[in-house]
């Protein structure tokens, strides 16, 4: 009796605080808000990666993947100093080898001065995920905000909650040429402990540019139905990360000439970059995963250079010498740890440095 007491004392408690709150929806707004999305939302589609016309062209897997939020974000603005996001998601919050925070969580951060600003809240998981952040240092004016959102879900419905005497405002999307990213599990985001420290949100804050992260857990296979929806993107760089998902397919050289060609077909001058496998954790230790791992690369290279050959121009590449990846940069014996993500946005942040200061 005692418990069931404070339940209902506890929930209406929350009930009275949300009622002291003002709730924006992003879904409402007339102005487009979700950064890092190749494709203007349509229908009830609206925090996804890929448009729904997509679900009658790309295989299945890569349809229901294309709905979770990796890679998306919101910036608004406010001069709350306490800040509530609730959202309900449509599967699963965890997995076994990657916590709920990163399935299914969001990051805050504080954009200031051109820095990013972790800002960390107090969650609560369950039919409805509820963050609260409290106690926000505000600016003089007002402080923008980006919010990251969940890696392996997908969002049915969202709102952010400040005081109901505060101002809000969401920010448009960014308007700047992105970065495509077409990928595996690793580019989607597994195995990072949070949204934000995924790779290419961490490559997003430090380049300043939007990032389409098109990584499709088990399914980025290089296809040229994933390809046709790439190459409806305007993009400043595109980048093929497929390599862990095809180290048994023997046609792997043929499948990455074809990418570049189909790419290089429509866009004609931009830069494309080839990343080799990143390695497996157990490389040292498995003979079987070195193998694997040192063919699937060699054919790579092969696609590299015959493309080199052929006079395709501006393509570039990444070895897995170049990740040099720590010991401890793994969470299985593929999938990232937040060190690994750190240690391969680096890399490619460095590669993007060089081809920007080049004039690309």
């Amino acid at each position: 009796m005692l418990k069931y007491i404070l339940t209902c004392v506890l929930f209406l408690v929350g009930v009275e605080l949300w009622g002291q709150f003002n709730w924006y929806n992003p879904m409402k707004e007339q102005f487009g808000v979700i950064n890092n999305q190749g494709f203007v939302h349509d229908g009830d589609m609206f925090y996804t990666r890929l448009p729904f016309r997509a679900q009658s062209r790309v295989r299945e897997p890569v349809w229901k993947l294309s709905r979770h939020s990796s890679g998306l974000s919101i910036r608004f603005q406010t001069d709350a100093s306490c800040i509530q996001i609730r959202y309900v998601v449509s599967d699963v919050l965890g997995m076994p080898h990657m916590p709920p925070t990163g399935v299914s969580g969001i990051d805050m951060y504080k954009i200031k001065d051109n820095g990013w600003l972790f800002c960390s809240g107090t969650y609560h998981f369950g039919d409805t995920v509820v963050y609260k952040f409290d106690d926000l240092v505000v600016d003089d004016f007002h402080s923008t905000y980006c919010l990251f959102l969940p890696l392996y879900n997908e969002i049915r419905w969202m709102e952010i909650g400040i005081e109901s005497n505060k101002f809000f405002h969401f920010l448009p999307r960014l308007n700047q040429k992105p970065i495509v990213v077409y990928g595996t599990s690793i580019t989607q985001g597994a195995c990072a402990s949070r949204p934000g420290m995924a790779w290419t949100n961490i490559l997003q804050r430090y380049i300043g540019c939007p990032v389409v992260n098109l990584g499709f857990s088990g399914n980025g296979k290089l296809e040229d139905e994933v390809l046709d929806f790439i190459n409806e993107i305007d993009a400043r760089v595109y980048i093929l990360d497929c390599v862990s998902n095809l180290t048994k397919d023997a046609m792997l050289t043929e499948h990455t000439i074809n990418a570049v060609r189909k790419i290089r077909s429509v866009h004609k001058n931009e830069p494309i970059v080839i990343m080799e496998h990143a390695g497996y954790s157990n490389c040292m230790t498995n003979r079987e995963r070195e193998a694997e791992c040192d063919s699937a690369n060699t054919k790579t290279k092969m696609a590299y250079d015959d493309l080199f050959e052929m006079g395709v121009e501006n393509i570039h590449y990444i070895c897995r010498e170049d990740f040099n990846f720590h010991e401890d940069a793994w969470v299985d014996y593929v999938h990232p740890s937040d060190v690994g993500m750190i240690q391969k946005a680096v890399t490619v942040r460095d590669k993007l440095i060089q081809l920007f200061d080049a004039g690309f």
